[in-house]
């Protein structure tokens, strides 16, 4: 068993927040577009970050996307948004999720900094394309512009 005083100080850190997080039960009544609008909401609401969620097209079955898909492209909007607002220096942030050609694709668009390269002790990026690779998708990087983008994209396979 973990000691009061242990006890008191993960939830003080937010453990119980986090592991919300990683695996929000909105996912018990809510599509992946639902659950991306609300987690792009609170988040901006904390970070004084300006950042946006846009789904297309409007028509889109999202109730389509299988369990273990929608969790792992929520779990690699949660990394690429955090790395934006945190390690980047971004103003504006912009998340779209779409669904076309048989595909899932999410893209991720910052006006920060621009992508770190070798040298960095963070393993996010390798954490996402792990993520994207365990349900058949890929991730692309890039950055021109003043921006930089990730974009995610998963082929459809009917929901379990």
């Amino acid at each position: 068993a973990i000691p009061a005083s242990r006890r008191a100080l993960i939830f003080s850190c937010g453990m119980p927040s986090i592991l919300n997080d990683l695996m929000p039960p909105e996912f018990k009544y809510a599509d992946i577009s639902i659950v991306l609008e609300d987690y792009v909401a609170g988040t901006a609401g904390v970070s004084g970050c300006d950042i946006t969620y846009c789904a297309a097209p409007d028509d889109a079955d999202w109730t389509c996307v299988p369990d273990d898909m929608a969790l792992e492209v929520y779990r690699i909007t949660q990394e690429a948004v955090t790395n934006a607002v945190k390690h980047s220096g971004a103003t504006k942030v912009s998340v779209m999720l779409g669904m076309s050609d048989g595909k899932l694709t999410l893209d991720v668009t910052d006006n920060g900094t621009g992508i770190q390269q070798r040298g960095t002790r963070g393993i996010g990026r390798r954490t996402m394309r792990q993520r994207a690779e365990a349900v058949g998708g890929r991730i692309t990087l890039t950055h021109e512009g003043g921006q930089t983008m990730l974009r995610v994209e998963v082929p459809m396979r009917d929901a379990d």
